[in-house]
């Protein structure tokens, strides 16, 4: 089964993590967030993924280049300027149809535990020209090659309804509850396998490195991360490598970036940290003093956000040569035992 997923140019939903990202290399717990869905349909049956840029994104095409490491090829088709996006992708879908086999398309990145098999499956039990789920502009949907003849083909369009959960991701609210589901666990293939070593507490840390500490699971803690006795973490939460929380530092339901030190006094409540920067879901950032690290007096967005990611390309768990995702390695195990 071939794969088309568009990936939009417009970012100012996303601000500010698109400030020194592409929409869909926002990070997403330690992997852009294109990844795990990239991994997820290569190992359910997708042999070949297209992805269209409305322009080319650099950092895109540098990570995925052509797919090798996650066992599927993938290639990059830029959109003509002035030239509208639905007639190129209508024309990107026509150039992928063959045969009669239908073609999976995804109008933005985003998330799915769906199999790209099973929805092929479906959609053909159904005898659907067009079947679909998720509001227009950020659809995924199957298509088969001969609705291309007629006109408008989301006019015939089949609700997939529940037998698909897709979560698109093109706002900043969205982002923050995929990363908070998945890190409950209801959003398969995003998270690392870390091992579970206490009730409700996955690390890749040793436990005299944060067993002192008062923790309230779902948490997950990165490699040489420390979590000082008198610290508190409350989940759903994730704490990146090489992290370090002072006793006195409250945290309640926050992703910590790699390689930040957080001192007391210090609490946050639903936040993104970045060294000493935080992001909150509605696109506040919070300048964290540089010395003693608690919330300053002033609160700013637009002068610190683009400091905020370009600390977190520096320090985020992108690993910008070896898949994050467990299905990820998985496939590159693979394909690196058939060659």
């Amino acid at each position: 089964m071939r794969a088309l997923i568009r990936l939009s140019a417009s970012a100012d939903a996303l601000a500010p993590l698109t400030f020194t990202a592409s929409a869909s290399m926002v990070p997403l717990l330690g992997a852009p967030l294109l990844e795990p869905l990239i991994a997820q349909l290569a190992h359910t049956g997708a042999s070949e993924i297209t992805l269209l840029h409305e322009r080319l994104e650099h950092d895109v095409a540098d990570y995925f280049r052509d797919g090798r490491r996650f066992g599927v090829l993938i290639t990059h088709a830029a959109a003509q300027p002035g030239v509208d996006p639905e007639i190129q992708v209508l024309a990107a879908l026509r150039r992928l149809g063959r045969g009669d086999e239908p073609i999976l398309y995804l109008e933005t990145a985003g998330w799915t535990d769906a199999r790209a098999d099973e929805l092929a499956a479906f959609h053909r039990q159904r005898g659907a020209q067009v079947s679909a789920t998720g509001p227009a502009g950020r659809r995924l949907a199957v298509i088969s090659p001969e609705a291309f003849e007629a006109g408008d083909i989301w006019s015939r369009a089949v609700d997939f309804g529940r037998t698909v959960r897709w979560s698109p991701v093109s706002r900043l609210a969205e982002w923050w509850d995929l990363t908070m589901t998945a890190l409950r666990g209801q959003a398969p293939g995003i998270l690392p396998t870390f091992p579970e070593i206490a009730p409700g507490v996955y690390s890749a840390a040793p436990a005299e490195m944060w067993r002192h500490a008062r923790i309230e699971g779902p948490v997950w803690i990165g490699p040489g991360s420390c979590l000082a006795p008198g610290s508190i973490v409350r989940g759903p939460a994730w704490i990146g490598s090489g992290c370090v929380v002072e006793s006195g530092v409250r945290l309640d339901r926050c992703v910590v970036e790699n390689h930040t030190r957080l001192r007391e006094p210090l609490s946050l409540s639903e936040r993104y940290v970045v060294r000493n920067r935080s992001l909150a879901p509605d696109g506040s950032t919070l300048v964290l003093d540089d010395i003693i690290s608690h919330p300053s007096d002033r609160e700013e967005r637009d002068s610190t956000a683009g400091d905020l990611l370009r600390l977190a390309s520096r320090v985020s768990g992108f690993s910008w040569g070896a898949p994050r995702t467990a299905a990820a390695r998985a496939i590159a195990h693979k394909a690196a035992t058939r060659a």
